[in-house]
């Protein structure tokens, strides 16, 4: 009897999720379009404006210019500046006209100076009146020009000390040294933050985050599909099994069994998903692991007894669907589903952190990328021993 139970409500709620799940894919396939429209539009904005700036460079200066060139193709300079060559007159007077912003004036020999450790300097010419963007542009200037100078200081230690300890230096090789130097650090940049600097993501990438965030994004808009299982002409039938020796408890959990098979059936598709996107595009998303499964179902499991608190303790569909839309919203921003914890203000990074969907989702992306542990795998537990508590709770009350 239980087991011919069990399968009418599966089939039910199957029959209820086909029927609903295709309004919140439509909401959620319009959500991702009006997030890809707004980032085309805005990806290319500029907080500040480019700053129209004249390059002056002597005739002899060939290294020079290749520096300069070198530096304006950088995507950090790119969006501060724009660079064109001319002359030191003809720079002054578009300053004067307004059609440039500034300009950049070097001397004579100023790359063999450098190359040779001599004193040398650059002209900065700027309008009177500074707009917002380049006073950013100066201070942005200085903080370069103070780097420079750090390095500059150190040449000058390593010579200075050279020569009283009567050590030979090849002078002319300095400028090759320090361009060596700086292009193996600007090619190993990426090695140097994934080693040294933490992200907001945590251990994870961008990508990764989002992965995990996205599958539990589907989860909790899978949850709001199970409202009609919950209506009130459902305790008639409770109380009807009853007879049959199918107490509330057995009720809750065959409830319970049936959400999470068809939460599992949907992040079994968004996991599949991302293996096939990882594999055909050659993406760096998702790998498939057989031992993935039993760890997915978990998670479901949980979401299912959470959702059968929410929607128990309501004792009402409708009033079950807007208290779980108003619960997922608010453990959803506070959690770090949207943005991550690191960004948001401290005391809600804090609070963040204690909620259920946040370690949910710190599981979830242990799971997907290999580093799932008994720790994780017993809170998940934990959290699955509080819901079914709570429920039982409920059950006795009714």
């Amino acid at each position: 009897m239980l087991f011919k139970f069990w399968c009418l409500e599966q089939k039910r709620a199957f029959k209820v999720f086909s029927k609903t799940i295709k309004y919140f894919l439509s909401g959620i396939v319009l959500l991702m379009a009006g997030v890809l429209i707004c980032s085309h539009i805005f990806g290319k904005q500029m907080a500040l404006k480019q700053i129209d700036t004249a390059v002056v460079i002597p005739e002899d200066g060939e290294e020079l210019k290749l520096l300069t060139n070198f530096a304006s193709s950088m995507q950090s300079v790119k969006s501060i500046c724009h660079f064109s060559y001319m002359s030191e007159d003809e720079a002054l007077e578009r300053i004067k006209e307004g059609r440039i912003q500034a300009a950049l004036v070097f001397p004579e020999h100023f790359y063999r100076d450098v190359d040779m450790g001599r004193k040398t300097s650059v002209k900065l010419y700027l309008p009177e009146e500074m707009t917002t963007e380049l006073t950013a542009f100066f201070e942005l200037l200085e903080d370069g020009i103070s780097m420079l100078w750090t390095a500059e200081a150190g040449v000058f230690s390593v010579l200075k000390q050279a020569g009283v300890e009567k050590t030979v230096v090849p002078q002319g090789s300095i400028g090759n040294e320090m361009a060596e130097q700086y292009v193996k650090q600007m090619f190993c940049r990426s090695d140097l933050f994934e080693s040294e600097v933490c992200s907001p993501f945590g251990i994870y990438g961008q990508s990764a985050y989002y992965c995990s965030t996205g599958m539990l994004f589907f989860l909790l808009a899978a949850g709001l599909t199970f409202f009609p299982l919950y209506r009130k002409r459902e305790r008639a039938v409770v109380n009807k099994l009853t007879l049959y020796g199918i107490t509330g408890r057995t009720f809750m959990w065959v409830r319970i069994v049936v959400m999470t098979n068809i939460l599992m059936l949907t992040a079994c598709l968004y996991y599949g998903a991302g293996c096939i996107l990882t594999y055909a595009l050659d993406m760096d998303l998702l790998f498939w692991d057989k031992w993935i499964l039993p760890g997915l179902y978990l998670l479901c499991l949980v979401f299912a007894a959470f959702y059968h608190v929410i929607y128990a303790v309501t004792g009402d569909s409708f009033t079950g669907i807007l208290v779980l839309m108003a619960v997922e919203l608010i453990i959803a921003a506070g959690s770090g589903i949207f943005i991550p914890l690191s960004y948001l203000p401290e005391w809600m990074s804090q609070a963040g952190k204690w909620l259920p969907l946040h370690q949910w989702n710190m599981y979830n992306m242990n799971l997907l990328f290999g580093t799932c542990s008994l720790k994780n795998i017993m809170e998940m537990i934990g959290w699955l021993a509080v819901a079914a508590t709570i429920g039982t709770v409920i059950c006795k009350r009714d």
